[in-house]
């Protein structure tokens, strides 16, 4: 029977943990995102910058571009809602999740050692583990958190089936698992968990039994397939041994990491030769091999401590598709131990009341109390400090780049998105030396791509030019390239040819919304309005949230001498971007022309706060002087 401590304890308990998670963690919250990923997931996602029957239909319908996760896509757009697209609402939920299951995880120890002081102290290291900071501050591992807490809400709530069986708590449970597995199917292990909970508790593996998880096992299925589907392109990437190799040295690492986190990085690359020769993987095997012995060989001496080193290794395996990527090998990922490390606390728990039971004297005992007590604290004062530094490594990209080529200087893929940061951030010339350092790691389309785009940012338009060639002859279809070349078009002015470029690109991927946005350009420069205007209404459909489509169609419309129409696009366009000189001052003419005097003042003081020497704005004080509305 599941007992839970009286009310007031447990508001103690769940105040004690948000109360630590947040001095730890809040720092962390004013981060902004990294391109890590968070680019793609959220900031240039136009499927969460909107609730809408359309988004809802594309998250549930498509990958992302890897992974099922359409409930963790809708996580992203209530967040984006209240948050206005800030990081703050995304990184504030996350932190939420991760104190969230800590509690859960405190709930199932509970559960599993019936001991109060064993479970928080446990609970209170999950949440503390330097190892979880990855899954707890990067705004793109909500996939994993909100999953764990899902798949520990359905894995309690069966519990509680057991204890009183009735429909609601199976239906519930089940559910749960469901929407488990719509924010990431990684916790597709699920029912074998079940089935070592049936074991531990000496059950066996009945028919009965069997029959009452078959609607997890089908789900399990479904979504296995489902997530085989996006994973098609990883798993061909590597053969069968070399995912064996690494498997078994990303399992001795990850409990490695456990034991000691030290040296924390947000990748692991691997760039030597996978082989079972090599030291760096039979020795892993051959450890993970006495790891079998020993728990084959003590089995019988703890049922729960199997159990612990089972659920271990059982929801380690899904991680195992995942070491390959972009032609890059990984050796783990931190989060990757978020569900397994409650294996090994398990372990941990195990290990302790073995101890404390060891001698029954009482002087003894509570000489061991002190001991673990003080020993306790320490751990959390350390773990704390460690998980606060880690935390603060995600910062922003140039923190976080640096810090994992401090660790891994041939980390490919670190050099080439701290090329995408500087050139972000406008410093072409060391993009291209962080482009070109990846290049000398190993040559990739995707980053020659990248350094073309920096070239033509100098003005080095035929060698930009010679490189997206170079990326056509390899795949014709890589629209990158395709709408690289029709920027330079447009640059040395041959709107025609890059309309065409441009259109040939939308033809090939209809959610190219950079080209989409150049081709309403291109048809501004040749005055082509309404074709122009049919355009940014299509970009402004796709990317509601962003202020420029709506500022160049109100322009458009101003052309046509639609002010109604402008006036609104205006409108939209501030509200998205309202400390914009540019759009106050060009809504403050429109406003002074129709005859709004005092709504166009209010607007020209506001931009001319915002920029005082702000010639559009100048210009329309001018005009109101000449007109005598003005001192």
């Amino acid at each position: 029977m599941i007992k839970l401590p009286p009310i007031t304890v447990s508001a103690c308990i769940i105040f004690s943990f948000f109360f630590v998670g947040f001095i730890i963690y809040g720092p962390s919250l004013h981060h902004e995102f990294v391109s890590w990923d968070d680019d793609l997931l959220f900031v240039h996602n136009p499927n969460v910058q909107q609730i809408s029957m359309t988004t809802i239909r594309t998250v549930f319908s498509t990958y992302d571009p890897e992974l099922y996760v359409p409930l963790t896509m809708m996580s992203y757009q209530v967040d984006d809602a209240i948050g206005g697209g800030k990081p703050f609402m995304v990184h504030f939920t996350n932190r939420f999740l991760h104190i969230s299951n800590s509690l859960l995880v405190t709930c199932l120890l509970f559960v599993l050692f019936q001991h109060g002081w064993l479970a928080l102290g446990l609970g209170m290291i999950f949440l503390l583990h330097p190892l979880n900071t990855e899954a707890a501050v990067w705004a793109s591992s909500r996939k994993d958190l909100l999953s764990t807490f899902f798949f520990l809400s359905s894995l309690l709530m069966w519990l509680r089936y057991r204890d009183v069986p009735t429909p609601k708590s199976y239906i519930v449970s089940l559910l749960l698992f469901l929407c488990s597995l719509l924010s990431k199917v990684m916790t597709v292990t699920l029912p074998l968990v079940m089935i070592l909970i049936d074991l531990l508790e000496g059950k066996g593996m009945s028919r009965a039994l069997l029959k009452e998880k078959a609607p997890f096992f089908a789900l399990s299925l479904i979504f296995g397939i489902i997530a085989l589907f996006g994973k098609t392109k990883v798993l061909e990437a590597s053969s069968s041994l070399q995912k064996v190799l690494v498997a078994s040295k990303a399992t001795v690492s990850t409990i490695t990491k456990f034991i000691a986190p030290y040296d924390l990085s947000v990748m692991y690359p691997y760039t030597k030769p996978i082989t079972i020769s090599s030291p760096d993987f039979f020795v892993p095997i051959l450890a993970i091999l006495f790891l079998l012995a020993l728990l084959w060989r003590f089995s019988s001496r703890s049922r729960l401590a199997t159990f612990g080193a089972l659920f271990f290794f059982i929801t380690l395996v899904p991680t195992f598709t995942n070491f390959s990527k972009g032609g890059d090998f990984y050796i783990a990922s931190d989060r990757y131990a978020y569900i397994p490390m409650i294996g090994l606390l398990i372990l941990v728990g195990v290990g302790i009341r073995s101890w404390m039971n060891m001698s029954g004297r009482m002087r003894t005992r509570a000489s061991r109390n002190n001991s673990l007590l003080v020993s306790t604290v320490c751990l959390f004062a350390l773990f704390g400090y460690l998980s606060s530094t880690q935390a603060a490594v995600w910062k922003n990209d140039e923190s976080l780049y640096e810090n994992i080529l401090s660790k891994y200087p041939n980390a490919r893929a670190a050099h080439n998105n701290l090329g995408i940061d500087l050139y972000d951030k406008g410093g072409y010339a060391e993009a291209i030396k962080a482009f070109d350092r990846a290049l000398e790691i190993r040559s990739d389309p995707i980053t020659q791509i990248n350094k073309a785009a920096a070239l033509v940012s100098i003005g080095k338009l035929d060698e930009a030019r010679a490189i997206y060639e170079n990326s056509l002859t390899i795949d014709p279809t890589m629209t990158d390239a395709l709408f690289g070349i029709g920027n330079i078009y447009q640059r040395k002015g041959d709107l025609l040819s890059a309309a065409a470029q441009y259109r040939r690109v939308l033809t090939m991927d209809p959610t190219y919304l950079r080209a989409r946005n150049n081709l309403g350009i291109v048809y501004i420069l040749l005055k082509d309005w309404d074709n122009a205007i049919e355009t940014m209404k299509a970009v402004v459909r796709e990317k509601p949230n962003y202020s420029e489509p709506y500022y160049n169609l109100a322009g458009l419309y101003e052309k046509k001498g639609m002010m109604k129409e402008a006036e609104e696009m205006y409108q939209q366009s501030l509200a998205l971007n309202p400390d914009d000189a540019e759009i106050l001052s060009r809504l403050a003419t429109l406003l002074y022309d129709r005859g709004a005097i005092e709504d166009a003042a209010a607007l020209l003081t506001k931009a001319l706060a915002v920029n005082p020497s702000h010639q559009t704005s100048l210009s329309l004080v001018v005009r109101m002087r000449k007109d005598g509305v003005a001192e």
